[in-house]
């Protein structure tokens, strides 16, 4: 019997993904025919979409320029935690499971330093209230060793090259808590956040208060009653890497509800210095000055160790409680640290480290890094490009690891938790679908693992490129998808868009 054309093709899919079963799945055409129109939209607006589907077997049940090159944004995160994973052993001993440690470094001539020697620790705190990882302990460790006089508290990054931000970030992006630096010594993720008050008429500035932590500000925000509903103010950090501080611009509409705005910081181990000094002024030690200490990218790796007097260590939180934060909430930071981290294993603590040790790591995933191209571990990167046949067959290969499913659960739960909490809500897919989500610049994306309502786990990866950008702005989210026939798709969002194929999956018999 001769096999159609569309058949032919997705048989010879399957063979190329190496996938178990070479022959389509039934009821393809039917399912073909249902996502036309839900795709149509997008299309007709000058998107692409990129869409493979396989039932946990490996066999196709749909596909849609599954094996041209996208922006995968967040989804980028999945190849950086399944490499972790694969060397989570080694990650998670000496030398690559390191401590924050204050040392006590004797000078020459008058009072000691203290060095604050980062180890990539990221749930690190000197927030009010803080209860694990707190900064506050080194601190009393310091006190308590008797300190009267410290000539300089330094803040140590070095085990990390200084790369603050991946290559090609948006500029627009660093300014936010998303798009924060990174440093092998950072506290409280990197972020400053600061309330803002309207003024008691129109064109008054409005106030700043409540800066955590303590940093200096311009202020140019002022009261306006045509400012939008949910302002975009913005705090631009200027390189004062002393004190830390920033313009804030925008508008805020009048009345007695105030804004929290979220600003990423520069000099991530100068600021950590300087909270580390001020608790000790806070304790009776005399403190000189703080300063960072950074090593610049091509300086070969810094000893893990330092020859001096230990006064306190932070042991960090174990490595699956992070990898399940960047999962669940796409955890730009984080991400970053971990693929330094990798970078570790090759003695560098680089990015391009990071990069090829993950690329190492997932060899045997079925991924074809000829075109699977990731510059950086989060997927804030315009250049990173992915294969939605690639997702695929990472997440196949995934299935059969020992960590497999505890990978699985971490991803966001539709309706339920992390980046989904409120997508899916009220529909067949709640529940039932473990997706890690992307959002960047005109890019969306979802992929991860489905069972539908016939109980059928499916493998699906989404990706949607070139968006215009009024079309992440707009509309009320979509209903749930009927079983009966897809509505129309007009005017929608596109994580709307993408909502309603993965509900048309979720009735797959």
């Amino acid at each position: 019997m001769l096999m159609r054309p569309a058949l032919l093709f997705l048989a010879s899919l399957a063979s190329a993904l190496g996938l178990s079963a070479c022959v389509p799945a039934p009821g393809h055409d039917r399912l073909a025919a249902r996502l036309a129109p839900l795709l149509a939209p997008m299309e007709a607006r000058g998107a692409r979409w990129g869409i493979l589907v396989t039932d946990d077997t490996g066999r196709v049940l749909y596909a849609r320029h599954e094996g041209q090159r996208f922006v995968p944004a967040s989804n980028a995160k999945l190849f950086t935690t399944a490499a972790a994973l694969v060397a989570y052993d080694t990650l998670t001993r000496p030398p690559y499971q390191l401590d924050t440690t204050l040392f006590l470094a004797p000078r020459n001539n008058g009072a000691p330093d203290l060095i604050l020697r980062g180890a990539a620790d990221p749930f690190l705190s000197a927030a009010p209230g803080c209860t694990q990882q707190c900064l506050t302990e080194l601190a009393d460790s310091a006190a308590r060793a008797g300190l009267k006089h410290v000539q300089a508290v330094i803040g140590d990054d070095t085990l990390f090259a200084d790369t603050r931000w991946g290559d090609g970030w948006s500029w627009n992006n660093l300014s936010t808590r998303y798009g924060t630096a990174i440093s092998a010594l950072t506290l409280d993720d990197n972020i400053a956040s600061l309330i803002v008050m309207p003024g008691p008429v129109e064109g008054a500035p409005a106030t700043v208060s409540a800066i955590t932590p303590a940093y200096r500000v311009v202020n140019h925000v002022v009261t306006r009653r045509d400012a939008a509903e949910a302002p975009a103010i913005t705090l631009l950090p200027d390189n004062d890497t002393e004190r830390g501080s920033g313009t804030l611009t925008g508008t805020i509409k009048p009345g007695p509800t105030p804004l929290t705005v979220h600003s990423g910081i520069i000099d991530p181990a100068q600021l950590a210095a300087r909270l580390l000094g001020d608790m000790l002024i806070a304790r009776g030690v005399r403190v000189d000055e703080t300063k960072a200490r950074h090593r610049p990218e091509g300086e070969d790796a810094a000893p893990q160790d330092l020859p001096f007097v230990r006064l306190g260590v932070m042991p960090q939180r174990p490595l699956a409680i992070d990898i399940r934060h960047i999962l669940k909430d796409s955890q730009n930071l984080h991400a970053e640290l971990l693929l330094r981290r990798l970078g570790l294993l090759a003695g560098q603590g680089t990015v391009q480290a990071g990069l090829e040790e993950r690329e190492k790591l997932l060899a045997s995933s079925g991924v074809d890094f000829s075109r699977v191209s990731l510059a950086d571990g989060s997927g804030m990167s315009p250049y990173d490009r992915a294969t939605p046949r690639d997702i695929v067959s990472l997440l196949l290969w995934a299935q059969h690891q020992r960590w497999g499913g505890e990978w699985a659960d971490d991803l966001p739960l539709a309706a339920t938790d992390g980046t989904l909490s409120h997508r899916f809500e009220s529909t067949a897919v709640a529940g039932r679908l473990h997706a890690k989500t992307g959002t960047l610049n005109g890019t969306h994306a979802l992929s991860g693992y489905l069972v539908t309502a016939s109980g059928r786990r499916l493998v699906v990866s989404i990706l949607l490129n070139d968006v215009p950008e009024p079309l992440s702005v707009a509309t009320a989210p979509a209903r749930p998808l009927n079983d009966v026939a897809p509505r129309p798709a007009v005017g929608e969002r596109p994580t709307d868009a993408i909502d309603r194929v993965v509900e048309a999956l979720a009735a797959v018999e």
